[in-house]
């Protein structure tokens, strides 16, 4: 990632994110108890619009 442009700072708060949450794309196929417990339980951090 040495070409990226991205400071090596906001690379690090990028991982350290990474590693406490778990990131799902509701727009893939799942089973139907496993979409309702993240839509219940989750938060949307990012949507596409």
């Amino acid at each position: 990632m040495n070409d990226t442009g991205i400071r090596p700072e906001v690379i690090e708060e990028i991982r350290n994110l990474a590693q406490k949450y778990d990131i799902v794309n509701l727009d893939r196929d799942m089973q139907d108890e496993l979409r309702e417990a993240i839509e219940k339980e989750g938060r949307v951090l990012y949507e596409k619009v």
